[in-house]
């Protein structure tokens, strides 16, 4: 038999750094149905993956982030509880 020769250098992918997750919650979730590009979605598979994250949290860092710097899309809460004057008659 020959005798096996083996490479002392082996061309392996570095894993990518495990990031600092945020605590998981409790809250309830929901299911998001949004249809994108099969190219899109293979950038942000590619972005979770180099993150060490899975889609889903990568998406919810997105919409938090999007929410955070566009304050003046959602509606204020305080007020529009205030301005309610009678509850809602049950059907």
């Amino acid at each position: 038999m020959a005798a096996r020769t083996q490479k002392t250098s082996v061309n392996r992918r570095q894993f990518a750094p495990v990031v600092d997750l945020p605590a998981r919650n409790v809250e309830p979730k929901t299911q998001l149905g949004a249809r994108i590009s099969e190219a899109k979605y293979r950038q942000l598979k590619l972005a979770a993956v180099l993150r060490g994250v899975a889609v889903q949290t990568l998406v919810e860092q997105a919409i938090e982030e999007f929410l955070a710097n566009h304050p003046e899309l959602l509606p204020d809460l305080a007020r529009s509880r205030r301005s309610k004057s009678t509850p809602r008659k049950p059907r």
